[in-house]
């Protein structure tokens, strides 16, 4: 009976030291995909409460060659990134537990035309993103 619960108690302690560890598991493409269109409409609806009108938005799988594009573009937006935060773009990119997604919102405001950049880094193991945004076009 003392070695059963002496194996109990053991495997009671192991259990709870493996759920302190973070998980391995990464999202899946799927995950991803369900995730940024979250995020993407959750840009919308933010729009839609602030009164812009014709909001619309667009998903991009950010690559290295096509952030690299991006960022050559700098001198073309209303508002450029920071340094810090194209540092942090690429950071994203050359960890194996962060993806990178490019999520561009338009809209129409009492006349005018605007369009939004928002970077999402999607950390695929804690399940958690942070966003960079920026204005790429205003009139």
């Amino acid at each position: 009976m003392k070695k059963v619960i002496s194996f109990l108690i053991i495997f009671s302690v192991f259990q709870i030291e493996a759920a302190s560890f973070p998980s391995e598991e990464f999202m899946s493409l799927n995950e991803q995909n369900e995730k940024i269109e979250e995020v993407a409409k959750s840009l919308r609806r933010e729009h839609w409460i602030n009164g812009y009108e014709d909001v619309e938005s667009s998903e991009e799988y950010v690559t290295e060659s096509w952030l690299n594009d991006y960022v050559r573009r700098d001198h073309l937006f209303e508002m450029n990134l920071y340094d810090d935060e194209v540092e942090e773009l690429y950071e994203c990119i050359s960890k194996n537990n962060c993806e990178l997604y490019y999520v561009s919102v338009s809209s129409d405001y009492m006349g005018g035309y605007g369009v939004e950049g928002n970077f999402i880094l999607l950390y695929t193991q804690t399940k958690k993103y942070y966003k960079i945004s920026h204005v790429v076009y205003a009139e």
